[in-house]
């Protein structure tokens, strides 16, 4: 059984069709998020996205802007890393110092001030560690 390695999304060198996917990506919704609306059209973690959806009025469901824009920001980041995208990059660099400005003083990362933030933790975790594979 092949041992899988991981490689920082940095030195993946695309060609051909996959390099002009990642560039079409950069020049539409990925480079331009606010485009699509709420909440890619915030400041993502950098401001208090906090919602509650008509459908769940008594229990909210606040964490889920937090959730999207959180895999967003990892695919920018990976996408930015490949292409040497210095556009994308600034914006999720602006992220993760909001992220990291926030920590509480036991260091615990928050999603902005939501009641239940656990899964747009975890998905944000995702980004951070790639993150820090670049730093």
């Amino acid at each position: 059984m092949a041992m899988r390695t991981d490689v920082p999304s940095g030195s993946i060198k695309l060609h051909g069709w996959a390099a002009e996917f990642l560039k079409t990506q950069e020049e539409g919704l990925t480079g331009n998020p606010q485009e699509s609306g709420f909440p890619f059209n915030t400041g993502m973690w950098t401001e208090s996205m906090n919602v509650r959806d008509r459908e769940y009025p008594l229990h909210g469901s606040d964490w889920w802007p937090y959730e999207q824009t959180a895999y967003y920001l990892d695919g920018a980041l990976r996408c930015g890393h490949i292409l040497k995208s210095e556009q994308l990059l600034a914006r999720v660099r602006e992220n993760i110092s909001h992220i990291a400005a926030g920590a509480a003083e036991d260091g615990r990362l928050r999603a902005g001030d939501i009641e239940d933030d656990s899964w747009p933790m975890v998905v944000i975790m995702r980004m951070l560690f790639e993150a820090q594979r670049h730093a």
